[in-house]
């Protein structure tokens, strides 16, 4: 898939309004009663250094499944597909509260969407099979898919 940003924008808005998944540091929706507890570890999370630590661990999930599947990266409207494995890392480890990272599997095309300070990654237009693969990849990282 030949992509350049108007085409990638076009693919995001498109693939924006499938089914989705996320990849979440916990493996179930906490019932409403349970809101404060979810603020306390949510805050606990934003801080930096546990931040950083969950945010490798985004990193480590996306370059796993670029072993599978070729990705092309959208980095703050800006479109990269020749990066190495550290550029990924980079790009969410030193996100802001302004990034947005949208990753295009294009061999399935199914997106994978981070917004910074965000605790999750949402998953667009998943088949069973990779979602199966997302799933063991996740959960090697301590993540799920939910």
């Amino acid at each position: 898939m030949d992509l350049n940003n108007k085409n990638f924008d076009e693919k995001i808005e498109e693939l924006l309004n499938k089914p989705y998944a996320v990849i979440d540091f916990l493996p179930e929706q906490l019932k409403e009663e349970k809101g404060d507890n979810y603020f306390k570890v949510e805050q606990f999370f934003l801080e930096k250094k546990n931040k950083e630590g969950l945010y490798r661990h985004f990193a480590y999930f996306i370059i796993k499944l670029s072993s599978y599947y070729d990705l092309v990266i959208n980095h703050n409207e800006k479109t990269i597909s020749d990066y190495e494995m550290s550029d990924i890392c980079d790009l969410f480890v030193n996100s802001g509260q302004k990034t947005c990272l949208n990753i295009l599997l294009t061999e399935k095309e199914c997106l994978i969407s981070f917004i910074g300070n965000d605790l999750y990654l949402s998953v667009y237009n998943a088949d069973d099979k990779l979602k199966e693969l997302m799933k063991k990849l996740a959960m090697s990282e301590g993540l799920f898919l939910r």
